[in-house]
């Protein structure tokens, strides 16, 4: 920071030394000011990482446990409801730093990977503002077939194969009423949804698997505070028969796929923290046989289909920063081919 000169080690100080500056919302760098009830602040430590959505930081402090450290254990906590001293009150920043308030990582661009073409082969598309763009190989170039749907904003994109006529076809999920639309075709013009209510919304995260092997896919929901599954058999209005179970830990990123090529669709999670997947081997609750590798980086964000034509779903990764898809063509840890391309714009 500069210009601390108005600064001495007492909370209550940044609040005043940041009254022209004090924002709502975080950026690496700020002093995170603490509030327990009944009291105007409480502590003060510096944040040092920020989610893509902005709702989880990490931290750095002083006098915590009596010494300095990282608080949770250096993972993401959520400082509307948490932290050393109770929630986030406010973020202080310094004089001289940007106030311009900054994109999330990767705003307005969300990736989605389906068959589009029917060909058994899953490729890239990309969904920014309302429209999505969506490429029928796995390399750089140019959309394929590019069209209007939803009203973006927190919107999230998902894909599946609804109609079980081997072609994949759009969704979106909207996260403050916990509504999923799913789209009959992607042909630009022409738009037929069928629409529902499926869990709570908020900040749980869709999904989309072929859960009981009839070829068509449904939806499903993570609960990251739980680290809960659930997933829909169907995705007729008004009919909802629902598998749940907990799979790893809280706050994980959930993926889907047919790891094993048996024509079921398993779940997996994504470890940001230790680039780690996990694939779990059959949706049953309580029978958990999992596959784990390392594979990208803490930035990257987790990606699932078939490369390569041979009826088994794998991994991939996103980096939103760069653009770049990186598919890798096994789930065998220790094994690792990948294809690395760019589509889309960074950011």
């Amino acid at each position: 920071m500069s210009d601390l000169n108005r600064l001495d080690p007492w909370a209550d100080s940044f609040l005043n030394y940041g009254n022209d500056r004090l924002f709502n919302t975080p950026q690496v760098g700020d002093a995170a000011v603490y509030d327990n009830p009944g009291r105007d602040s409480d502590h003060v430590n510096i944040v040092v990482a920020v989610s893509a959505d902005g709702s989880k930081i990490k931290t750095v402090g002083g006098d915590e446990s009596g010494r300095v450290e990282s608080y949770n254990n250096g993972q993401f906590f959520d400082w509307r409801r948490q932290g050393p001293a109770g929630p986030v009150t406010k973020f202080v920043r310094a004089r001289g730093a940007d106030t311009t308030p900054p994109q999330p990582f990767g705003a307005g661009v969300r990736e989605v990977m389906g068959d589009w073409d029917g060909d058994g082969v899953d490729t890239p598309g990309i969904y920014r503002g309302n429209r999505f763009a969506l490429r029928n190989s796995n390399n750089a170039g140019f959309s394929d077939i590019d069209f209007a749907y939803g009203n973006g904003g927190d919107w999230i994109p998902i894909a599946g194969d609804w109609d079980g006529d081997g072609k994949d076809e759009v969704g979106v999920y909207m996260p403050d009423s916990g509504t999923f639309a799913l789209r009959s075709n992607t042909n630009p013009g022409q738009e037929i949804t069928t629409s529902f209510r499926y869990g709570n919304g908020g900040d749980w995260l869709p999904l989309v698997g072929d859960w009981d092997g009839d070829g068509k896919d449904e939806v499903g929901v993570y609960i990251p505070q739980a680290g809960t599954f659930a997933l829909r058999s169907n995705t007729n209005p008004g009919q909802e028969i629902t598998t749940s179970f907990m799979y790893g830990n809280p706050n994980w990123v959930p993926t889907a796929g047919d790891w094993d090529g048996n024509g079921k669709d398993e779940v997996g999670a994504y470890i940001p923290q230790s680039s780690v997947f996990v694939l779990r081997s059959n949706t049953n609750p309580g029978q958990e046989i999992t596959t784990s590798f390392m594979y990208g980086n803490p930035y990257s964000l987790p990606l699932a289909g078939d490369w390569n034509h041979d009826g088994k779903d794998e991994v991939g990764v996103f980096f939103r920063e760069s653009a770049v898809f990186a598919l890798r063509s096994n789930t065998v840890p220790g094994q690792e081919i990948t294809n690395a391309f760019q589509y889309g714009n960074p950011r």
